[in-house]
């Protein structure tokens, strides 16, 4: 059997559907591709022919036999922001509470809040957004490590490895390998598969987020005033925290429930630690 091990986020729902639907894998007519709003391919998901051809899903997780074809999805560096975004959208509705409790323990959570931040207030999306922006900056580097690590994935014995960037660059020549790889025939016209995924990639809306977070803390520390932030969820912001952490700032963060969406009012409340 054909398995894909993808990180969270990492697009692997989508590369399933089309190693399905562009060939011989699959049982009924080719349609064009269609997506929800937030570009998932998750509605393929309840396709039964396509579970009996093609299994996916993260590493831990997903049961490797040895006779199976195993395909990989390495994560980049430059963008594990965007699969940690991507994965808080689409599979958790931006349900905060919820996404970090697939992390840390609610009793983590209620002692650091405790302890660190005074708070014994409930644990829910209604809490300051300041303290849980506050909170999550200290830990969204494990976060990354723990759910993006590069070798580990690199070292698993695939059939191929490809990058997530191989999906956004390319993807005709990227499918191509891939099928050929798997003794796989295209029977579908090079069109098609591109307007999918020109289609798929214009829906993918954190895709270079990290990219454009970092621009932004360099800018403000650059003292360049007139840059809007490129936040689109709370875990942008804390990544925005956590870098000015990593360069020797701190944000006046104390009851900033609203985030600066101007670099110079960033500029305004950073301070050297």
């Amino acid at each position: 059997m054909i398995k894909i091990l993808f990180p969270p986020g990492c697009y692997g729902t989508y590369l399933a559907r089309c190693l399905y639907s562009y060939t011989e894998l699959r049982k009924e007519q080719y349609q064009p591709f269609t997506f929800d709003l937030s570009g998932s391919s998750h509605a393929h998901r309840i396709n039964r022919y396509a579970k009996q051809q093609i299994g996916y899903g993260h590493y831990g997780q997903l049961y490797i036999e040895p006779d199976d074809q195993v395909v990989t999805i390495v994560p980049d560096k430059e963008h594990f922001l965007d699969y940690y975004d991507n994965q808080f959208h689409k599979e958790n509705g931006h349900q905060i509470i919820f996404f970090m409790n697939k992390q840390l323990s609610n009793d983590e959570i209620t002692n650091k809040l405790k302890n660190s931040w005074n708070y014994t207030g409930l644990i829910n999306d209604a809490m300051p957004r300041w303290i849980l922006r506050e909170f999550c900056s200290l830990w969204i580097q494990h976060g990354f490590d723990n759910g993006y690590n590069i070798k580990k994935h690199q070292n698993v014995n695939s059939v191929i490895h490809i990058g997530t960037e191989d999906i956004f660059i390319d993807f005709g020549n990227t499918i191509k390998q891939i099928c050929e790889r798997l003794n796989l025939t295209i029977d579908i016209d090079l069109e098609s598969i591109l307007t999918d995924n020109k289609n798929f990639c214009s829906l993918q809306g954190y895709h270079d987020i990290q990219i454009k977070c970092n621009n932004w803390v360099l800018g403000c520390l650059e003292n360049n005033a007139l840059l809007p932030t490129p936040c689109k969820t709370i875990f942008d912001e804390v990544y925005i925290q956590h870098l000015f952490r990593k360069y020797g700032y701190e944000i006046q963060c104390n009851e900033l429930d609203i985030f600066p969406t101007m670099s110079k009012d960033m500029i305004s409340i950073i301070y050297k630690n």
